[in-house]
This record gives structure tokens, sequence and C-alpha cells, in this order.
């Protein structure tokens, strides 16, 4: 009896598996077989490339204000960090490093969709909210009354780079 159950789960992940290369190897006439979409999504879906990868990198800088008091100078608040051996195993730094990403990837698409005079949507969007947010509870030093962001896009491989957005002042 116990052949017949190890035969049976070796045939089940046999096939999961057999399935599995079916889809990721794009059998285009395997896959438009005519199976529930349930069925595909107990299938892994393993993208070893992006369709499109990232080739720009993006950085929040901010500047703060005291009353009446000059400007600070812009500060980075987020931007790629080198990476380290260990960030493989542990990198503590990671779940928000990747929320602000996206936060400024959805910001950018956004961007890339306004209409002429959107201008006041775009600051009431979610993805400009959250940044404000993650900008005004940034740790200062002193005594600041009012912070600024501004995003910038950089693409290496064109040696461009440029300012997608300067926000207004805002009270921290």
């Amino acid at each position: 009896m116990e052949s017949v159950w190890l035969w049976t789960l070796g045939i089940f992940f046999g096939l999961w598996l057999l399935l599995t290369v079916v889809r990721m190897a794009g059998y285009q006439a395997l896959v438009k077989l005519r199976v529930p979409s349930p069925v595909w999504a107990l299938l892994p879906n393993w993208n070893l490339f992006a369709p499109r990868p990232g080739v720009a990198d993006y950085y929040v800088m901010c500047r703060d204000q005291a009353g009446a008091e000059e400007a600070g100078p812009w500060l980075m608040a987020y931007g790629p960090e080198p990476r380290k051996w260990f960030h493989g195993l542990w990198n503590p730094n990671k779940v928000e490093a990747k929320a602000v990403f996206d936060l400024v990837q959805q910001f950018a698409g956004l961007i890339l969709q306004m209409k002429a005079g959107g201008e006041e949507e775009l600051l009431q969007s979610a993805p400009y909210l959250h940044l404000l947010h993650f900008v005004r509870h940034l740790p200062r030093a002193g005594a600041k009354t009012q912070t600024q962001f501004s995003i910038i896009i950089r693409e290496p491989a064109n040696q461009y780079e440029g300012t997608l957005l300067v926000s207004p002042w805002y009270p921290v």
C-alpha cells in the first residue's frame, strides 16, 4: 500500500514539473489548451528575465527649512545603495527600500500618463501622498518647520539625469 502512495505522489509531482516546464518554456500550442485558469494558477511562474528590465535609478532628495531661514541643502532620502556580499542572506533595509522604489516607479508612471493641467490630480495621487508621508517622517536634526522633496532619475546607460518632480513646501 505504501508503494502505491509513493507512485501516486511521484506521478503527481512529475506531472506538475512537466506542466511547469511547458508553461515556462512557452510552448504556445500546449499553453493555449482550454484548461481552467485555477489549474494554471497552481503552476509556478518564474520569470528569469524581466520583460522590461529596469534601466533607471531613482533618488528621493529632500531639504528642510526652519522658519525664515534659507532652505537647507538637498540630502538623499532614498537612493540605490551599493550591494554588499551578505545582502543575499540578510538585508534589513530591503523592505523599506523596495517600498519607496515601488512608490517612485508608480509615481513616474503617473507622470508619463498625466494630461496637461493634471498637476493637481498628481499631487493628490496615492504614490505622491505616500512619498510625502515618507519624507515628512524622516529623522531631522534641529527644529525644522517645512520640508520639500524632489525625485531624480538617472539612466547610466543613456548618460541621462533629470528631475521628475520638485514638490511644494510642506509643514513637518
